[in-house]
């Protein structure tokens, strides 16, 4: 099958001229290919190869792209939200063809930009290759594209990272709550499974204080049992109760609990004594990471 000669054009639609030694103006980038599917795709796949610094640099319609490869399931989720939120139309080009690592995804790719932008592929007759001065410039840009590439893919391997992080923190946090939500008997191995959500109880304890602190009715028996573990000094349990009010004890308290071990059975305490309370926390900060999980799938 007769292929079609293909070249990239400049913006105005008019070929941008190559001023080789001791040849006339030529067209840059001029391949014979044919972009349809079987034996001839190969021509598509090498002119998505070797004009990869042109496309990158001329191409403006990449969200269109990005969207038709992401329908076809080319680009996955992660990688379009990144190229979605890149700033600038290079930057979301880059990050296109990072994932153009096989044939098939080239010619899909190559498919859509002639869809998206007919006017910057134009057949026209055949044409001498460029010059080795155009080759060597080119070479030099793929280069330099090839270390963008690299580092945006860094880039995006950290943000994977810290996601995933994030979501088994999540996940973590979530199990937590609902075994907080799940107690009904207080005289169980509470301190064990608490043992076991040790860094999610010292969350729980630090972002809940100013609900501790104004809602907690009952800070003398805590002081007591932190004093009889020794988590509390006597002269700190005596200012604990000398001051009036609950809010007052609480805040007393809490400037004892400075060590991960002490806010662990400080939450035990609570829950052995104001069972009811801890549980609505805990169902309320459950149905808040629900909701937050819901939204981000």
């Amino acid at each position: 099958m007769e292929g079609y000669n293909r070249r990239i054009l400049s913006h105005n639609n008019k070929p941008q001229p190559v001023y080789a030694e001791g040849q006339p103006r030529k067209v840059t980038m001029v391949f014979k290919i044919h972009v349809p599917s079987g034996p001839d795709s190969q021509q598509g796949v090498q002119f998505v190869d070797e004009n990869r610094a042109e496309l990158i640099k001329r191409v403006t319609a990449e969200n269109g792209i990005a969207d038709a490869l992401y329908s076809k399931k080319i680009v996955h989720r992660e990688l379009y939200s990144h190229i979605r939120a890149a700033g600038t139309s290079q930057e979301r080009m880059r990050l296109i063809y990072w994932v153009l690592n096989a044939d098939t995804k080239k010619v899909a790719f190559l498919d859509q930009l002639t869809q998206e932008e007919p006017y910057l592929i134009q057949d026209q007759d055949a044409d001498p290759p460029p010059s080795s001065s155009t080759s060597t410039t080119r070479e030099v840009a793929q280069a330099e594209d090839r270390q963008d590439v690299k580092e945006n893919v860094g880039k995006l391997e950290r943000r994977r990272s810290k996601l995933m992080a994030m979501k088994t923190a999540q996940k973590q946090e979530m199990e937590f709550c609902r075994f907080l939500v799940s107690i009904t008997d207080t005289t169980g191995p509470i301190n064990e499974k608490l043992e076991d959500f040790k860094h999610q109880s010292v969350l729980f304890v630090d972002e809940h204080m100013a609900e501790f602190v104004e809602r907690v009715t009952i800070p003398m028996p805590i002081a007591d049992s932190l004093l009889t573990k020794k988590f509390v000094g006597i002269e700190q349990y005596s200012e604990i109760q000398k001051v009036g009010t609950n809010p007052d004890k609480m805040r007393l308290i809490y400037t004892a609990l400075n060590a991960e071990s002490k806010k662990t059975s400080f939450l035990e305490l609570l829950v052995q004594k104001d069972l009811f309370f801890v549980r609505d926390l805990a169902k309320k900060k459950l149905e808040e990471l629900e909701a937050s999980n819901t939204a981000a799938d």
